[in-house]
């Protein structure tokens, strides 16, 4: 909070460094002293709101740097403006207090200020869950690819746990060796984690790619009797032709069925409505902050207290 000749600011808009201070947004600390976080904006913002403010404050040679409103009402305001240097012969901008405004017209510019602020926050918060939703998305597809391998592994055993009973005869020599070593086979299946690879698509296509053991009764659909068409014996999974791709189980167990919950919790806060109040969404469109969220901001789902009273009427 700046303190000058023994007045407090309570908002200061600094335009050379693009920093806010309002005391809207201060908080006390453990020792009792009073502190104000600087807000940065960004050029685009600034630009944008700049290009809306009053001539009264700003215009292309009268330039506004910095304005500050303090506790009594009054106002200190720097410009900087641009003028003919009869020495060097060039035009160079000097700095000036500025005093040339009303009250009134003080005052606008202030509420102005504190709107736009609330606006951009309101703008990067889109923005940074619509940031966050799209890695969610990512990840949660790839995680979701990576658990249905997984269960497709441990479907794969529990579903032949019967084969390998004591009490389960062989239906040809050998039969419960085969399906020992099939179960061997998938158990000792690496599934990789997508940690441990540089890009979500380098993961996937390991991921797409992994390569699953014919069971034995495939292989002897394929070789009756453990022999090729030539009647030569084919050692069970010994070349490519015993290995497919599997395609993932269409049906959902618990580990999906918590994982959609996962996507629909998030999905639900990503889209979810915002309160705003009518004058922040209107300053929104007014400096058409949609520009810069991707795919433009639906105020259907910005909620005035306005539109929350005619809905509840």
């Amino acid at each position: 909070m700046t303190t000058i000749y023994g007045k407090k600011s309570i908002l200061e808009l600094d335009l050379v460094n693009n920093i806010l201070m309002n005391t809207q947004s201060a908080y006390i600390l453990d020792d009792g002293n009073i502190t104000i976080p600087k807000y940065n904006i960004g050029n685009e913002y600034i630009d944008r709101f700049m290009e809306n403010v009053d001539s009264v404050w700003h215009t292309e040679t009268d330039k506004l740097e910095a304005v500050s409103f303090y506790e009594d009402g009054s106002v200190f305001c720097q410009r900087k403006k641009l003028k003919y240097d009869f020495v060097s012969g060039q035009k160079a901008y000097s700095t000036y207090t500025f005093t040339g405004f009303t009250a009134e017209q003080a005052n606008t510019l202030k509420e102005r200020i504190i709107t736009f602020f609330k606006a951009t926050e309101l703008v990067k918060e889109l923005k940074v869950n619509q940031y966050l939703g799209k890695i969610d998305k990512e990840y949660l597809f790839f995680d979701k690819t990576y658990l249905k391998r997984l269960r497709e592994k441990n479907n794969v055993l529990e579903a032949t746990d019967w084969r390998i009973l004591p009490d389960v005869e062989d239906s040809y020599e050998g039969e419960k060796d085969l399906w020992i070593k099939y179960r061997q086979t998938v158990r000792g299946l690496v599934m990789r984690e997508p940690g441990e690879f540089a890009t979500g698509l380098d993961f996937f296509k390991y991921i797409d790619t992994i390569k699953w053991p014919i069971d034995p009764k495939n292989y002897r659909e394929l070789y009756p009797n453990g022999l090729d068409i030539n009647g030569d014996p084919v050692e069970y999974l010994s070349n490519d032709s015993q290995w497919v791709e599997r395609e993932t189980d269409s049906s959902r167990d618990l580990i999906e069925s918590r994982l959609a919950n996962i996507i629909s919790m998030r999905q639900n806060y990503i889209t979810s409505e915002r309160r705003a109040n009518k004058v922040v969404k209107d300053i929104m469109k007014e400096l058409r902050l949609e520009d810069f969220v991707e795919g433009g901001i639906d105020y259907t789902k910005i909620y005035t207290e306005e539109d929350i009273e005619e809905l509840t009427e």
